[in-house]
Order: C-alpha cells, then sequence, then structure tokens
C-alpha cells in the first residue's frame, strides 16, 4: 500500500515549476517573497494591457483595408454575388485536389466496381430484365397498350374530320348565300346612313332593308290586322 502512494506520487508535478507567464497558473508558492510576486503580476498587466492595444491596432488597421478593397471590388464592378460564387468555386475545387475527396472517391469507385460485378447484383438485374420482358409480353400490357394507341388514333381522326366537315360548311352554297345576304344588307344600311348619325334614320334603313329582303325572298310584308272597335 505504501508502495502504490509514493508511485502515485511521484506522478504529480509541482505547480510552481508549471507556474509560468504564458501558462496563466499563478505561482502562489509560500517560499516565494510576496513583493516578488506582486512585481511580477505587475509587469504582466502591463504585457497584458500592451498587447491588447496591438490588437485593437490590428483591427483598425484591418477595418480600414476591408474598407479598401471594398471600394476597389466597386469600381471594378464586383458584385457580392460574383465574389460568393468564386468563393464556393474555389472552395469546391481545393475540396476536389484534397488527398481525402481523392481518397473518399476512389473508395467510392470500388465500392462501386465491387457491387456491380457482385453475384448478387447480377443475379438481380437478370430478374429485374426478366419481370421486364414478362410484364411487356404479357396479354394485359398489350391491351392497354393497343388501347392508348387506339384512343391516340381516333382523337386524331376526330379532329381531321371536324376540321374537314367546318373547311366544307364554309365552301357550301348555303353559307355562301347566308354570307352574302348578310353583306349584302350591310351595304344597304351603311348606304343609306351615309352622311348621317341620326339614330332614327338607322332604324328606318334597317326597316327598310328587312323589307327588300323580304320582297326579294317573294313573301312580302305582313298583312297589317285590324281590330274592329
Amino acid at each position: 500500500m505504501e508502495d502504490t502512494k509514493d508511485e502515485m506520487n511521484d506522478h504529480f508535478y509541482d505547480t510552481a515549476e508549471l507556474a509560468t507567464p504564458d501558462s496563466g497558473i499563478a505561482d502562489t508558492s509560500p517560499t516565494k517573497d510576496p513583493a516578488e510576486v506582486e512585481k511580477e503580476k505587475e509587469e504582466w498587466r502591463v504585457e497584458l494591457a500592451k498587447t491588447e492595444e496591438e490588437i485593437q491596432t490590428l483591427r483598425s488597421v484591418l477595418g480600414a483595408k476591408v474598407r479598401h478593397a471594398n471600394e476597389l471590388k466597386k469600381k471594378l464592378g464586383i458584385t457580392t454575388l460574383q465574389e460568393f460564387k468564386q468563393d464556393v468555386s474555389s472552395t469546391l475545387t481545393s475540396i476536389r485536389e484534397s488527398d481525402a475527396y481523392k481518397k473518399t472517391s476512389e473508395k467510392v469507385h470500388q465500392l462501386e466496381d465491387k457491387i456491380t460485378h457482385s453475384e448478387t447484383y447480377k443475379k438481380t438485374n437478370e430478374k429485374l430484365h426478366q419481370w421486364e420482358d414478362k410484364i411487356t409480353s404479357s396479354g394485359a400490357y398489350q391491351k392497354t397498350n393497343e388501347a392508348f394507341k387506339n384512343v391516340g388514333t381516333k382523337a386524331s381522326q376526330a379532329a381531321n374530320a371536324a376540321g374537314k366537315k367546318l373547311s366544307d360548311l364554309r365552301n357550301s352554297q348555303t353559307f355562301k348565300s347566308i354570307e352574302e345576304k348578310v353583306g349584302s344588307a350591310y351595304s344597304n344600311v351603311k348606304a343609306k346612313v351615309t352622311g348621317s348619325k341620326s339614330e332614327t334614320n338607322f332604324d328606318e334603313a334597317l326597316t327598310d332593308t328587312a323589307t327588300e329582303q323580304q320582297e326579294s325572298n317573294g313573301t312580302g310584308p305582313a298583312p297589317e290586322t285590324k281590330v274592329p272597335l
């Protein structure tokens, strides 16, 4: 038991040996003169104040450099988006050229080769092709495919037939006769109201044109019905 205690004591270091200005451990050894300790602390305070002042100076210089760089970028037309894209591209290039990425990519390719050349992969791929052949060769698939083709063909034929009927209708004598009558009526109305914008004259022109159309068709005006008093 005593040997164990001695062994443990050998592994402990004297804190006085570790107390340095850079270690952050203050030497509180009672064997050191308090005046000397206070003197060392004062030196550390002065050094700390000097270091903080240097840090502040460097921050000011860095801020001025950053502002100057931004002004130069603005004059050169370099936008924040362009700079961001450039940074991303540079980062991706650095990643691709890194040893870790190359090793990882190589491992992935090796794993891919192992998988594609494995018996399990070959059997699974073969099974998938067999299922595909069975599905495409089945009667249900062929009927469905044929039905879709028939629907497309019928829709195309119906559209062509409708277009042909519309073209035949436009070329028919009935359509041309109606078109001529409408054009003639419009021309008569326009000729009768020319030179006058009166609504009464326009109504009279419409009435006269309708009467002329009825007379030309042999129907004549409707007889006036007298109501006995």
